[in-house]
Formats: structure tokens, C-alpha cells, sequence
């Protein structure tokens, strides 16, 4: 095993357990985890911006995407059930204000707010859709917790089967001037095991919990999924690839930082709610 796999290994070993004790308990213990991970994950995307020589609110904005994340856990459920381009329209005034009274026009507010916005929605805004998950209307406790569950399942098995379909098979690259290591054999496998992990999810674990869903619909959901989780990828990828830094970050040794690690779930999780909630009004 290579040094940078047994790296991999050992942080799962570590963080898998932990995320699914965490995400059994919800409340307030997922909600600051869940917070903490989107506010990491902001202070990375602003180093990304700062490298490229933006000038970002950043503190603004770590507490900005931290408390959005957060929301769904820590506030009254009628607030939360408010559309989450509230919660951004609430927030441009505010960055705005900051921008032009704290570092006025040579402080390029136009910048500071594009940046600074795009952030907290990136990672913050993305991630509160984990607590609307852990939350669903007409769900038990371990029912919210599953819904939660198999994005995040499906999308790192398919993760996991992408890594080492490309290196069995990997042949054809797949956006070379983007991430010149995947191909296409690669995102072949990532889909299928999105599919299989999707599939089997569903039989063992939400059909015995009383979630309206059946395995087919599961597996196709769940292949939707990966292949939007490997579309987060390469956006992410485009943009360490314009600040010119391999990773976002080195808190996890062997993923290097958190937006390298949830990249993909910043995409798959909302797109998640949304399916989820089409297909039970069906």
C-alpha cells in the first residue's frame, strides 16, 4: 500500500466512524460539526481566492457559511423552512456595507462582495441542505438520518471506485486540461459504484425505515448522484488549477483539505433534497 493510500485509510478509519455517530445523534452536535466543516472549508476557498490576489471578507465569510450550515439545527424550524435565497439576500446588503464604509472604493468592493458571497454559498450554502435532509417533514429520527446518509455514502464509494477503476483501467482522459490524472474508464466506475452503493443502501437500510423509496429508483438516484459529485470534483478543480495549488488545504493527510474532501458533496447533497423531495410528491 503507497504512503499516500494508507494515509486515505487511516483518516477514514478515523472519520467514518465519527461522521456516523455524529449524524445518528443530529442536533446541535451534527449542527456544529457540519458548521465547522463549511467554515474550514470557506477559509480554504478564500486562500484560493487570496492566491490569486482577491481581497476577501474573511472572516465575514467563515462565520457567514459556519452559521448557515449550522442554521437548520440551531434555529426554529419555521425559520429555517424559509428559501435559502433569503438567507443570501440577506447577506449581500450585509457584505456590501462592510466592503464599501470598512475599505471604501480602493478596497475594490465589487471584488470583495463577489468573492466573499460566492464563498458562503459554496460551502455554507450548499451544506445547509444536510440539516434539510436530518430534518425531513414525516421522517423518524433514523429515518433523517439515513436520507443524510446516502448522499454522502454514495458519493465517496462512487469516489472510491472511480480511484481505483482508473488505475486498473484508466486509459482515455477525461478533462485533461482540468485534472489531467481522471479518466474516463475512472468516472465509468465512480457511476457504477454510486449505483451499486445507491441500490443496496435503499434494500438495507431505507426501505426497512419506512423511506418511500424502492431499490431501482434508489440506484438511478444514486448514479445521478455520482455523476454529480465527479462534475464538484472538476469545479473545484478548475479553481485550484487557477490559484495553482495542487490542494485546497493539509488537514487530512492523504485528501490534503476540507474542500478537497467534500468538493463533490457541496454538489451532491442539494441536488439530493431536491430529487428526494420531486420524487415524493410524485
Amino acid at each position: 500500500m503507497s504512503g499516500d493510500l494508507a494515509r486515505r485509510v487511516a483518516v477514514a478509519a478515523v472519520g467514518i466512524p465519527f461522521g456516523v455517530w455524529v449524524i445518528y445523534l443530529g442536533g446541535w452536535p451534527l449542527g456544529a460539526v457540519i458548521g465547522a466543516i463549511a467554515a474550514g472549508s470557506a477559509h480554504e476557498f478564500y486562500g484560493l481566492a487570496r492566491a490569486r490576489g482577491a481581497v476577501p471578507l474573511v472572516g465575514l465569510g467563515v462565520a457567514a457559511a459556519g452559521g448557515i450550515a449550522a442554521a437548520p439545527f440551531l434555529v426554529p424550524v419555521d425559520v429555517v423552512a424559509l428559501p435559502l435565497w433569503t438567507l443570501a439576500v440577506l447577506l449581500v446588503p450585509l457584505v456590501a456595507a462592510f466592503a464599501v464604509f470598512i475599505r471604501g472604493v480602493e478596497g475594490r468592493p465589487l471584488e470583495v462582495l463577489s468573492v466573499t458571497v460566492t464563498g458562503v454559498l459554496y460551502t455554507g450554502g450548499a451544506l445547509s441542505f444536510a440539516g434539510l435532509l436530518r430534518t425531513t417533514p414525516g421522517t423518524s429520527e433514523l429515518g433523517g438520518a439515513l436520507l443524510l446518509v446516502f448522499p454522502l455514502l454514495v458519493t465517496w464509494i462512487g469516489d472510491t471506485f472511480a480511484y481505483f477503476g482508473g488505475r486498473a483501467w484508466g486509459r482515455r482522459k477525461l478533462a485533461p486540461r482540468v485534472s489531467p490524472k481522471k479518466t474516463v474508464e475512472g468516472a465509468l466506475a465512480g457511476l457504477v459504484g454510486s449505483a451499486l452503493a445507491g441500490g443496496l443502501f435503499t434494500a438495507l437500510a431505507l426501505e426497512p425505515a419506512g423511506i418511500g423509496l424502492s431499490i431501482a429508483p434508489g440506484a438511478v438516484l444514486a448514479a445521478l448522484l455520482g455523476a454529480v459529485g465527479q462534475v464538484g470534483d472538476l469545479a473545484e478543480s478548475v479553481l485550484k488549477r487557477e490559484a495553482g495549488v495542487k490542494d485546497s488545504g493539509a488537514l487530512l493527510p492523504g485528501h490534503g483539505g476540507l474542500l478537497d474532501r467534500f468538493d463533490a458533496i457541496f454538489f451532491t447533497v442539494p441536488v439530493f433534497w431536491v430529487l428526494f423531495r420531486v420524487w415524493s410528491s410524485l
